[in-house]
């Protein structure tokens, strides 16, 4: 997987943009699907460069590579699932109306306003609210905050396709600096860049890291407010994470607005079918050959605290991950000045708080790659060996049948929105859906007779 065009033929591609910021001929694209790909017609005797700054891209430098020549240096500690650190955390901000706003426990949103506050930074390249249109609405994007008030009003988690090209382009060269924040594969395209240009290497002074499960396409947002009654021809904005007071933490709801209408409409994650994160319904395919769950290449990473000590704080906890002394020092001064309530936690407590993304990116990567190498397809160089972990019959079916439902829910998809009928997707998703409970059920009784 050398060649960036069979990286996006074959489905491999995330979408992240960083092709289109090294070579100008490159333009990003949103497909029917819902996903961002490269346009490549023109890339020509650039193709070397393009390929070399994609996060999936066997020229590429991996994760332990990147991230060795960063925090090496810092004397910074080794897991082989959490990457470099040296300092692990939970808690959340102190500021009540800041953490209630919040996604989680509110200390992404902090730590980048000290950025800016403490002048680290000029500006800060994350997700936030659209501002415009292309090939139907796009819901969210990546822009530019330069103030505090800018940063907080575009807070909380966007589980929708970005691509951060347009951004990068804007602040190149203008003599600034910024701190860019993304989901791991993202992050380790923007070190690519900044390795390959001088100049954005000068300019990104900050990699701030999401923990993730998987990336969503739009029809994610699309299905889920359709189910609420808003069509996604009339769909204007999503909240995917409203708290609710007196539940636990992971008992969210989504929210969905109608260019029609100024209110919204709210309903529990729990009862929309196809919002549990194991059904992988909309999962990029590329998500199921990555092996980053933790922004490796990231000087921080913050998620989500889900382990049950902190799930009965309905408010929201984060975890946190330091990997250089400067992150690690601006989160130690953060609970010193009472900003921030915070404590050490071990590697296992983190692990824990993502032992299913952990399951689904290692066990079943090592799965998906073995499947796939003896179908005789390419697939990209990992650092999971193929066939190299134990994994039990029934799990291997479970693998199988996630990465099937990811695969079948864009097709199904397009066919009940082309029809404008969601009982179109319902019936074709659901047998699969119900097959994998079933198969999960099953391993969690034999596990459970095992251990009795």
């Amino acid at each position: 997987m050398n060649d960036i065009r069979e990286i996006a033929s074959k489905g491999y591609c995330a979408g992240c943009g960083a092709c289109a910021v090294a070579c100008p001929d490159i333009s990003m694209q949103l497909t029917d699907i819902g996903t961002y790909i490269p346009t490549l017609d023109k890339i020509g005797s650039v193709l070397s460069v393009a390929s070399s700054v994609c996060p999936f891209s066997d020229t590429a430098l991996n994760e332990d590579e990147l991230a060795r020549r960063r925090y090496d240096a810092d004397n910074a500690s080794h897991n082989p699932f959490l990457g470099f650190f040296n300092g692990l955390y939970a808690g959340q901000i102190s500021a009540e109306d800041l953490r209630l706003g919040s996604s989680s426990g509110g200390l992404t949103s902090w730590f980048l306003a000290e950025l800016l506050r403490l002048e680290l930074v000029d500006g800060v390249i994350h997700v936030g609210a659209a501002t415009r249109v292309e090939n139907g609405k796009i819901l969210t994007a990546y822009t530019v905050s330069s103030s505090v008030t800018e940063l907080l009003g575009k807070r909380k988690s966007r589980y929708y396709p970005h691509e951060f090209s347009r951004a990068l382009a804007s602040i190149r060269g203008d003599g600034k600096r910024y701190a860019i924040v993304g989901l791991p594969c993202f992050i380790k395209a923007a070190r690519l860049l900044a390795e390959e240009d001088s100049i954005l290497h000068e300019q990104l002074s900050y990699f701030v890291g999401l923990v993730c499960g998987h990336l969503k396409s739009a029809r994610f947002a699309e299905f889920l407010a359709w189910q609420m009654g808003v069509n996604p021809s009339v769909l204007d904005e999503v909240d995917f994470r409203i708290k609710e007071p007196g539940l636990a933490a992971n008992e969210y709801s989504f929210g969905a607005r109608s260019i029609c209408s100024t209110g919204w409409l709210t309903k529990s994650v729990r009862s929309l079918y196809g919002a549990d994160w194991g059904l992988t319904f909309f999962q990029l395919r590329a998500c199921d050959f990555c092996d980053d769950i933790f922004s490796e290449t990231a000087d921080i990473c913050f998620g989500d605290a889900w382990l049950p000590e902190y799930l009965g704080d309905w408010k929201g906890t984060n975890v946190v991950l330091c990997r250089t002394v400067a992150a690690k020092r601006i989160v130690e001064d953060g609970i010193s000045s009472g900003s921030i309530v915070a404590h050490t936690i071990s590697e296992n407590d983190i692990i824990r708080s993502q032992a299913g993304t952990i399951r689904h990116r290692r066990d079943g990567l090592s799965v998906r790659l073995d499947d796939a190498i003896r179908a005789n397809r390419a697939v990209p160089r990992k650092r999971i060996m193929p066939g190299s972990r134990p994994v039990s019959l029934l799990r291997r079916w479970t693998i199988r049948l996630r990465a099937l439902i990811g695969s079948e829910s864009h097709k199904s998809y397009q066919i009940a929105r082309r029809r404008n009928s969601l009982c179109i997707y319902n019936l074709r998703m659901l047998p699969l859906s119900m097959l994998v409970g079933a198969v999960n059920r099953v391993s969690r009784i034999l596990c459970w007779l095992r251990r009795s």
